[in-house]
């Protein structure tokens, strides 16, 4: 683990040493202490439960990679590390940072909530107050393909933000009159639902009762033994089903303008089924450009992350279900884990693209997902623990 008096700043996250290996992702040795003159910066939709039976699970998930997606492009020339969460998202970025970021995060709420309909909860921790009580942030930087990176967190603090942001009357709420202009680059949301191989779209979250990551690698282990071939996006299930369902909220979110916005819903809609058309044609073809594009976009899901929780999302078939929930549920009598657990016969994605070889695609149980197993997992919980949804 790396000290904390030998992280630089701005460029902490960019210089560390990535891991390939997804086990690796729970090797504490691994991990770095992120830099005292750094903040958390966390969103999360409010009664995204109301929010989900209204059916706007696709809207939440996206008010979610927006957080990343507008941060990302204010503070282009710094490699920041982010995790999605399913109603919301954390992203941590030095302080010099901090006054554009609130800004900015401000006024994404208030086109979400213009938009999308939904309330938008945006808040700012620095990492001296995360110190102050007791607790921690440390980051690995895990990259499944070159230029690709996905951030795990563990120490314990990303666990306080949360708790201390849904306090009543919170002081790290953010507040602010000053409204910019954000970019919605790269935030794309074309495809459809992917739809189970397996059976069963299985979204859980889990909290290992130490608070480290002890039981996680172990949880990995058994789970990648019983189900192999679980990843919930694969060459078998790419949703090539045209209209896009879900580009609308994307839309709504780009372009304001009632006009501008069927304009490009028309044009988008038109490029999707183009696209469409050609990796049906070449998607078998691994060394097109279509055939490269779909390979990373496989591998660059992040369907296994770690923010303190252990989040996954597997396609897996009723007896291996069966054998994963009697694996949690010895762990759990164990006092080892507590966990939450949501089902669906299909995922969702949302995709930050900045090129054809940097892409993120951030996916999620359908119908509720990482948000439904968060409330089972808050109601195991003595005494409760932090919102999670």
């Amino acid at each position: 683990m790396t000290n904390l008096a030998t992280s630089s700043s701005w460029d902490f996250y960019r210089e560390m040493t990535s891991i390939q290996s997804i086990i690796d992702v729970t090797n504490i040795d691994r991990y770095s202490t992120v830099p005292e003159d750094w903040s958390i910066f966390i969103t999360d939709v409010v009664s995204s439960s109301a929010a989900i039976a209204a059916g706007q699970y696709k809207s939440v998930n996206i008010a979610g990679v927006a957080t990343i997606t507008v941060i990302q492009n204010l503070c282009k020339d710094l490699d920041l590390p982010f995790v999605f969460g399913g109603d919301g998202a954390v992203i941590l970025a030095p302080n010099e940072f901090t006054s554009k970021i609130q800004h900015a995060l401000v006024s994404l709420a208030q086109l979400v909530e213009q938009q999308l309909k939904l309330t938008l909860r945006v808040g700012c921790i620095p990492m001296r107050a995360i110190r102050a009580l007791g607790s921690d942030v440390l980051i690995a930087k895990f990259e499944p393909s070159p230029n690709n990176r996905l951030a795990m967190i563990t120490g314990g603090g990303i666990q306080i933000a949360d708790g201390l942001l849904k306090q009543d009357d919170s002081p790290y709420l953010i507040h602010s009159n000053q409204l910019l202009p954000i970019s919605f680059q790269g935030l794309e949301c074309r495809w459809n639902e992917a739809k189970s191989v397996n059976g069963q779209i299985m979204t859980l979250i889990i909290l290992g009762a130490s608070g480290a990551l002890t039981p996680y690698g172990e949880i990995i282990r058994q789970i990648k033994a019983i189900a192999p071939m679980s990843r919930p996006l694969s060459h078998d299930n790419l949703p090539l089903s045209w209209p896009p369902k879900f580009i609308m909220a994307e839309m709504r979110l780009k372009a304001k303008n009632i006009l501008s916005r069927w304009l490009q819903l028309a044009k988008f809609t038109l490029l999707t089924g183009l696209f469409k058309l050609i990796v049906q044609a070449q998607k078998t073809n691994r060394n097109s450009v279509t055939g490269k594009y779909i390979d990373l976009m496989i591998k660059n899901t992040d369907d296994i992350k770690i923010d303190d929780y252990l989040r996954m999302v597997i396609d897996v078939s009723a007896s291996q279900k069966n054998e994963i929930i009697h694996f949690l549920d010895q762990l759990e009598s164990e006092n080892q884990i507590k966990y939450g657990v949501h089902y669906s016969d299909s995922a969702v994605f949302t995709c930050l693209v900045s090129s054809l070889d940097v892409h993120t695609h951030f996916i999620d149980g359908n119908d509720g997902g990482y948000s439904i197993a968060a409330k089972g997992l808050k109601n195991k919980l003595v005494p409760p623990g932090p919102s999670l949804g």
